[in-house]
């Protein structure tokens, strides 16, 4: 268990260690290949039209066509140590986006305003671009997140902070 990276998964449970905690998620399977071509006209009329009412192919069609529903597999991701210590790094994490009408803000627009507004300075955060926020920023202390979580956008760069969170 010990020697695995974090593109491996574990293939049964005897590879978990007692006592590990591990989170689940979803991933789906590659697509199916495409159907085959239609088969060659053989002069006769061909019906294009909808299926009839009450016919299979129209009971297909609908919601509950579970034929067209995409495949799910569960995989399982084991805590490791190192994980768990990657988000304990994010204890004191934000992450912001850029809100009103989305002006193209940096990093450096980022620090800039986060001195401005609340004295912290770089040695104090660390920012850096992001995805799907615009950025994420690690405080060094709980008091500097606190006050910036509970800020207005305002200003310049109209940032609308939110807590990190594993699915960020």
């Amino acid at each position: 268990m010990s020697n695995m990276s974090l593109g491996q998964l574990a293939t049964s449970p005897s590879e978990f260690l007692p006592g590990t905690s591990c989170f689940l998620f979803l991933a789906r399977p590659p697509p199916l290949p495409p159907p085959p071509p239609p088969p060659q006209h053989s002069g006769e009329p061909i019906d294009d039209g909808p299926p009839s009412a009450g016919s299979a192919a129209a009971e297909m069609v609908g919601v509950a066509a579970p034929l067209r529903r995409p495949r799910m597999t569960l995989v399982v991701v084991p805590r490791t140590e190192a994980i768990q210590a990657a988000e304990k790094a994010l204890d004191y994490a934000l992450v912001a986006m850029v809100g009103g009408t989305r002006p193209d803000v940096t990093t450096g627009m980022v620090y800039t305003s986060l001195f401005n507004r609340f004295g912290i300075t770089a040695d104090e955060v660390d920012v850096r671009r992001h995805a799907p926020e615009d950025f994420v920023a690690r405080f060094r202390h709980r008091a500097d997140r606190d006050r910036v979580l509970e800020s207005w956008p305002s200003g310049q760069v109209p940032l609308v902070w939110r807590p990190w969170r594993r699915t960020s």
